[in-house]
């Protein structure tokens, strides 16, 4: 049995930065995207005809930054409003639009159904992050800026938890550093977890990311795949695809949320382009 149906619906395909591990150079059929505030809303209003709430919705974009969306705001009221979604997420990389302040998003008491946001963090110091996103000593700054601001705010007024991925350095090389000063404290308070499992890596998965840097084998784990069985991806066009990790090809389209019926969504068993894929056991319901 499923533990609770996950939805993916990535807003933008929009970013500032360009990860050397960052699948965006590939011949992607999805870019560009936009999921327009219309087309949200009757996203979420389809899924009310459901036969049980939707336990989460992840708003990562997988291509792009979730910050760099500039009707952020007006989604998240959709999705604290919909009584049929329980919760949301995002990984962000705190480069946001400059309409959006995201630091006050994420440590904010008035969204009540936002589960704890993951951050990306692509370097520990300024030559690091511009080495590894391809960026600038501009973009450095906003991040670094963000971060402290965060941090800060985290430690003061906020009650959600963070989760904090070093994509780069390893996070203990760094541990003395002040930012990393202040993620040790939060980390002692259980205000905040630190992953650098896959720092300097990028999971391969199921072999469709040829062409980036430091690839790495994907760790075996049991339990039901997160996005082919698990988690559909619905694209701003309202395709529904069975996994948004592999699928930026349109080859595991099931149908389209505006035009078919619900029954043909979110009851999977493994597709053929699973196979290469190790992350998981393939459950089947």
């Amino acid at each position: 049995m499923l533990r609770g149906l996950q939805i993916q619906i990535p807003l933008t395909s929009v970013c500032t930065l360009k990860c050397v591990t960052c699948i965006r150079g590939t011949n992607l059929k999805y870019l560009p995207l936009y999921q327009s505030v219309g087309d949200f809303k009757r996203i979420i209003d389809r899924l009310a005809d459901l036969e049980k709430p939707v336990r989460n919705i992840d708003l990562t974009c997988i291509i792009g930054e979730t910050s760099q969306d500039k009707d952020l705001l007006e989604k998240l009221e959709i999705l604290e409003h919909a009584g049929h979604i329980l919760s949301y997420d995002f990984v962000t990389n705190l480069v946001p639009h400059k309409n959006v302040d995201i630091v006050d998003i994420i440590t904010s008491s008035k969204y009540k159904k936002m589960a704890p946001i993951f951050v990306s963090v692509y370097g520990t110091d300024k030559k690091t992050y511009v080495e590894y996103t391809k960026t600038n000593e501009q973009t450095w700054q906003v991040f670094n800026r963000n971060l402290e601001r965060l941090l800060d705010k985290t430690f003061s007024k906020s009650t959600r938890k963070l989760n904090l991925y070093f994509r780069y350095d390893n996070y203990s090389e760094k541990a003395n550093d002040r930012v990393f000063s202040k993620i040790n404290i939060l980390s002692q308070m259980g205000k905040l977890n630190v992953d650098d499992s896959t720092a300097k890596s990028n999971y391969d998965w199921a072999g469709r990311h040829p062409d980036i840097k430091y690839l790495a084998p994907i760790p075996h784990q049991t339990g039901i795949c997160l996005h082919a069985v698990e988690q559909n991806c619905i694209w701003p066009n309202g395709d529904v695809s069975q996994c948004g990790m592999i699928d930026y090809n349109k080859e595991m389209i099931k149908g389209n949320i505006f035009e078919d019926s619900l029954d043909l969504f979110f009851k999977n068993k493994m597709h053929k382009l699973c196979e290469g894929c190790r992350e998981y056991e393939m459950a089947m319901e």
